[in-house]
């Protein structure tokens, strides 16, 4: 977490939206329309995951399109078949 903040730290340093809090090198913020909002680096890339459910990855390698298959391939140790035996 602390390489993310210290990337984007230094990445955006001169672009007038990143507000980088001079006494919190853990936090960065952002200009947005709406004012700043402050983001704590602390578990930051966790909390910031999108995962899909695995429903909706069974979903999707299940297309008849090789392209969405191949970008949904199984999970190590994944019989893929789904726990619901649907």
């Amino acid at each position: 977490d602390q390489v993310f903040c210290h990337s984007v730290r230094s990445t955006h340093k001169e672009h007038p939206s990143l507000f980088a809090p001079p006494l919190l090198a853990s936090a960065f913020g952002v200009r947005h329309y709406a004012g700043l909002v402050i983001y704590e680096c602390e578990g930051f890339l966790e909390k910031n995951k999108d995962l899909l459910p695995d429903c909706s990855r069974a979903l999707l390698r299940g297309s008849t399109c090789p392209f969405v298959q191949s970008l949904f391939p199984p999970s190590a140790g994944s019989s893929g078949v789904s726990s619901s035996g649907a």
